[in-house]
């Protein structure tokens, strides 16, 4: 009789140990989850300031200073109370290439055919890349604080797909989805 009790307290009590392990480190996994999701709102509304200068409904495109001061502010973000470190990896993946690409050699820009269009027509295909990619982590942003909205233009361009794709992003997650199935079965996302 010992020996079987001895292998079911050699079974039950290192399987219940192991349990309660896993289930302590889960809960401390989705605890930290929560607290970094209470603090990504507050995060990304600062970045949503930053980013201002770059809206869509400019009158223009963004001027090389411009560009310069917004790489500028877009890093203090980055690190003023360890922001950066609340991105998902899919929006932190667009920001450092949209950053990048604000100061980067013309050659350097990311995707390369932008850098090609830069080439041809100059600081003003520059200044609304830039306008461009920033409107796309904005998007980005909004769906990791569970705010689906399509992007800011509902189907996305050639160069915003190669920007997408060269973020690594994948398009069978929201907020992508919709703007990139259009787009790949040609026929343009009617938003209305």
């Amino acid at each position: 009789m010992s020996t079987v009790l001895d292998v079911i307290v050699g079974v039950v009590v290192p399987g219940t140990g192991l349990y309660l392990g896993n289930s302590i480190k889960r809960r401390t996994r989705a605890e930290v989850q929560a607290a970094v999701a209470a603090k990504r709102l507050p995060a990304y509304a600062s970045l949503w300031k930053t980013t201002k200068v770059a809206s869509p409904m400019r009158a223009g495109p963004l001027t090389a200073q411009e560009r310069r001061a917004l790489f500028d502010e877009m890093t203090d973000w980055y690190y003023d109370g360890g922001q950066g470190m609340l991105m998902t990896e899919q929006t932190r993946n667009i920001y450092l290439t949209a950053k990048r690409n604000l100061t980067c050699a013309d050659a350097d820009v990311v995707p390369e055919s932008v850098a090609h269009r830069i080439a041809q027509e100059g600081e003003e295909a520059r200044g609304q890349m830039s306008i461009d990619q920033l409107s796309l982590l904005r998007t980005s942003m909004r769906a990791d604080v569970e705010i689906f909205t399509e992007p800011y233009d509902a189907s996305l361009d050639e160069n915003d797909i190669a920007f997408l794709e060269a973020c690594g992003i994948d398009f069978d997650r929201k907020p992508w989805r919709r703007a990139t199935h259009a787009r790949r079965h040609g026929r343009r996302h009617d938003s209305s």
